[in-house]
Formats: C-alpha cells, sequence, structure tokens
C-alpha cells in the first residue's frame, strides 16, 4: 500500500513537471526546465502509471490469493483427525456417575427483581402464577432485550393470579415488580 501512495505521488510530480516542460516560455528563469526534453516526464510519468496498476493488480490477486487459501477445505486435517482419537475415558474418574443429559423445567419461584433465563431459570414454557396479595407485573424481555412478554396481576383478583402461559428462553431477562414473587410451573407438568 505504502508503494502505492509513494509511486502515485511520484506520478503526480511528473504531471506537474510535464505541464512546466511543456509551458518553457512561462518559466525562462528555470534552467532546469529550458534543459529539460519535452518528452521525459510525460514518459516517466505512463511509466508510474504502469507500475501503479502492476503493483495494485498484485496486492489485488494476492488478496485474492489469501482468501482462496482460508476458504480452501483441502488443507491437512491428519492433526485434527489424530486428536479425536485420543477421546477421553470417563470410565473409572471422577465423572463415571454424572448424568450429563439436559435439565428439564421444573418449578420455581423467582422474587421481585431482575432474573436471567438460563440463570435463574431453564429454558421452556412455564404457567406463571403468584399468590402475593398486591398488585404488579412480570415483564419477559428476549434477547434483543425487546418485551416478549407482560402480566399485570391485579390486587385481589384471584383469577387473574392463577397464571398464564410464557416462555422462557435462555437470554430472557425477566423483570418482577409489585409483587413478592412469581410461581413458574413447567407447562405439562
Amino acid at each position: 500500500m505504502i508503494n502505492l501512495i509513494i509511486l502515485f505521488v511520484f506520478f503526480l510530480s511528473c504531471v506537474a513537471m510535464s505541464v512546466l516542460v511543456f509551458n518553457k516560455e512561462d518559466f525562462k528563469h528555470i534552467k532546469f526546465i529550458q534543459n529539460t526534453h519535452k518528452i521525459i516526464f510525460p514518459v516517466l510519468s505512463l511509466i508510474c502509471i504502469v507500475l501503479i496498476l502492476a503493483i495494485y493488480s498484485s496486492d489485488t490477486a494476492l488478496k485474492k490469493n489469501d482468501l482462496s487459501i482460508m476458504n480452501n477445505d483441502s488443507y491437512d486435517t491428519t492433526e485434527i483427525e489424530e486428536d479425536t482419537e485420543s477421546v477421553t475415558d470417563y470410565e473409572n474418574t471422577e465423572y463415571e456417575d454424572t448424568d450429563f443429559t439436559v435439565n428439564e423445567p421444573e418449578e420455581v419461584t423467582l422474587y421481585t427483581g431482575v432474573h436471567i433465563g438460563g440463570a435463574d431459570i431453564l429454558a421452556g414454557s412455564y404457567i406463571a402464577s403468584t399468590t402475593s396479595n398486591s398488585g404488579g407485573n412480570l415483564f419477559v424481555y428476549d434477547d434483543s432485550h425487546f418485551l416478549a412478554y407482560h402480566e399485570f396481576y391485579e390486587s385481589g383478583y384471584s383469577e387473574n393470579k392463577e397464571g398464564s402461559p410464557v416462555y422462557i428462553d435462555d437470554v430472557s431477562e425477566i423483570k418482577i415488580t409489585g409483587v413478592s414473587s412469581v410461581t413458574f410451573t413447567p407447562v405439562g407438568n
């Protein structure tokens, strides 16, 4: 890139000198211009153009070649294959009795405040209910912080507090205000 900039500056200098040489009559007091042949600086300008184009096209070709190498699937995978053969044997280790299955959602009570899906409650479909005597709100925001669900619990109105279905995602933000707690019962339990 620096080579291109240097050549471009040299090209502009040659163009400027060509203009001066072609107007020799206006610059009689400069001996260098008077002694220079008219063809020298235009030829140097053309050489600069050819060099600029050659360097630019070679840089472009190199960049395309680098991208094709990065996207090429024919690289040597023997090292990767060797690593996959050395799988850890969990038998006779401290992990032998560990259950690596996915946990199923279970009933969870969350209290006033902000909670995160996946950390405070497993992802899944729930019925959100409250036993609080006061009124309040349940807000669930998605991963883009847009409101995905809202429930207003009225004080003293029991049917509203029995719950309504809500889906909690791993990155959901759950905000409980007004009521002391909200119980999330998995759908199907």
